[in-house]
């Protein structure tokens, strides 16, 4: 294996975490930012009221998005796999 080959590798691996997480970190950074922006409205100093609407935003996003998650990391642990027999030097 080659550097070049392990750089490669590190990439995709990155690329497919950060584009798998994507989804839900952005339904929770904006269901966060909404209820704190409504707390600031209302003038609620409570900390915890965040933090239930941002767990149901995402236990939902998650059963949403599971299936297409799901795929993506097959698509890239399948393709990686297939690849290891030409990553042998000899």
């Amino acid at each position: 294996m080659t550097p070049d080959l392990a750089i490669s590798i590190g990439k995709d691996a990155i690329f497919t975490l950060l584009t798998t997480a994507a989804p839900i970190l952005a339904i929770g950074f904006v269901v966060g930012l909404t209820v704190s922006l409504i707390q600031a409205v209302m003038q609620l100093h409570e900390i915890t009221i965040v933090f239930v609407p941002k767990m149901v935003a995402i236990g939902f996003a998650l059963v949403f998005f599971a299936s297409w998650m799901l795929a993506r990391l097959s698509t890239f642990t399948v393709t990686l796999f297939n690849s290891i027999p030409g990553m042998v030097s000899q």
